[in-house]
This record gives C-alpha cells, sequence and structure tokens, in this order.
C-alpha cells in the first residue's frame, strides 16, 4: 500500500514514511524512513534503547 501511496506522490505532495522495528538480536529499536518521490529507498536514522532512554542519531541523517 505504501509503494502505490509513493508512486503517487508528487513534489508538490511528497510522502515520508518512518517506521520504528526492534531489533531483538541487539535489544534496540530502529527508526527509519522512507520518501517519495524519490525512490522509497530506506533509511536508517537511529538506534535507540526500547524506551527511549538513550538515542544515537546515525551519521548523515
Amino acid at each position: 500500500a505504501m509503494a502505490a501511496a509513493g508512486a503517487r506522490a508528487t513534489m508538490e505532495r511528497p510522502l515520508a514514511w518512518i517506521t520504528v522495528e526492534a531489533d531483538r538480536s541487539v535489544h534496540r529499536h530502529k527508526l527509519t524512513v522512507q520518501y517519495w518521490p524519490g525512490g522509497g529507498e530506506e533509511t536508517q536514522l537511529t538506534w535507540s534503547h526500547p524506551h527511549g532512554a538513550d538515542v544515537e542519531w546515525l551519521a548523515g541523517a
């Protein structure tokens, strides 16, 4: 559904999809964003503690 919505995005009506997902192997959450237009490639913005005790912003984010 998001890819279809992204395909309809324009410079005048852009779309950003922000997600938070748990990575149980490292007990951290990752925050990502995808932008349309622009291909919808996923960019990871942060690693964070599951309850927000700390946030590590990644370079270039």
